[in-house]
């Protein structure tokens, strides 16, 4: 999976770069968070790992922006804010901001391919998710009988998720 890093320090990036492509990943690295948006706009990528602290667009304002950006990406974006700043109020900043989840600095390789990990199972809930909303309608154009009981079961089960996340 391709993902972009952010940061602006470059031994960070270089240490990050490694991890990832020794997991199997396409890194593209920039060193800001302006020259981010402008790779997200023009690139395809589903994850992305941004340094808070940061010259011109810092980690909290890029996924503000991301989280903007809804129409122009190609899906959801799921961002790892990295970080030396872990206190309940920094991380619920961050999370207010848009993040996912957090790495706090200095960290370990394995902790980064976890949590990359992590993100990819989200990330490919929202591609089973379209798919199957694309089988539906496919059911539904060959015939409008099947397509309204697919919506009925949608909605049913819908209906039933929310019930049961309500219960103690």
């Amino acid at each position: 999976m391709k993902i972009l890093i952010v940061d602006d320090d470059s031994i960070c990036l270089d240490i990050l770069s490694s991890a990832l492509t020794a997991d199997g990943h396409e890194v593209v690295a920039v060193t800001d968070g302006v020259e981010a948006l402008d790779k997200l706009v023009n690139e395809e990528f589903r994850i992305v790992i941004s340094d808070w602290m940061m010259p011109n667009l810092d980690g909290l304002d890029l996924c503000r922006h991301i989280r903007t950006m809804v129409d122009g990406l190609k899906g959801y974006v799921y961002i790892v804010l990295l970080t030396s700043r872990n206190t309940p109020e920094d991380i619920a900043e961050g999370l207010k901001a848009g993040a996912d989840d957090f790495l706090v600095k200095p960290f370990q390789p394995i902790e980064l391919q976890l949590r990359v990990k992590a993100a990819e199972r989200v990330v490919a809930m929202e591609t089973q998710h379209l798919t199957i909303f694309a089988l539906a309608k496919l059911a539904e154009s060959r015939d409008p009988e099947t397509g309204f009981h697919l919506e009925r079961i949608r909605e049913y089960s819908r209906l039933i998720a929310q019930h049961l996340a309500n219960q103690p």
